[in-house]
């Protein structure tokens, strides 16, 4: 047994430990081996947070002196980059022929009821005076009219039935 007990007549003096670690010391005389140990462990836990405090400020401190001067240039940089933008508007887009203004036209007039290609086709019949329109000028004029977000291709038809 590791542990010794002194026994006087009127007094008992603690357990002493001695080395090596044994399961039947442990059992009866736990505070033997609990006790430097909850002793290591408040140290190790007071140097833990000791070193969380000094990260924390050395972290705030490269923040600090860092970062806020490279957000604060990001920010101002991209404020002028949209100034910019938005001053130059850059614009590449050619203006509509007339045959897809007309077109545009049609389209906002009867964008209640909606149009179809053939539609435009026939309202479009004696348009230019020197020639005809034919389909494909119109199926061209309104992709390109598709493109620029201007006109929406509807693939099916809704059907509306009465009934029970």
């Amino acid at each position: 047994m590791n542990t010794t007990y002194i026994m006087y007549n009127d007094m008992i003096i603690s357990p002493l430990c001695i080395m090596p670690f044994s399961v039947k010391d442990f059992l009866y005389n736990p505070t033997c081996y609990t006790e430097p140990l909850l002793a290591n462990i408040n140290d190790l836990l007071r140097m833990y947070v000791q070193l969380n405090i000094m990260l924390t400020r050395a972290l705030f401190g490269f923040i600090a002196q860092y970062w806020f001067p490279a957000l604060y240039v990001a920010v101002i940089l991209s404020m002028l980059g949209t100034l910019v933008n938005f001053i130059i508007q850059a614009d590449n887009e050619e203006p509509l022929t007339i045959l897809e203004s007309e077109i545009a036209q049609y389209i906002y007039s009867n964008s209640s009821t909606g149009c179809t290609a053939r539609m435009i086709y026939q309202h479009l019949y004696g348009f230019h005076e020197n020639r005809e329109v034919n389909m494909e000028e119109v199926t061209r004029a309104l992709e390109t009219l598709k493109k620029r977000g201007i006109a929406i291709s509807v693939q099916s038809t809704l059907w509306l039935t009465t009934g029970k």
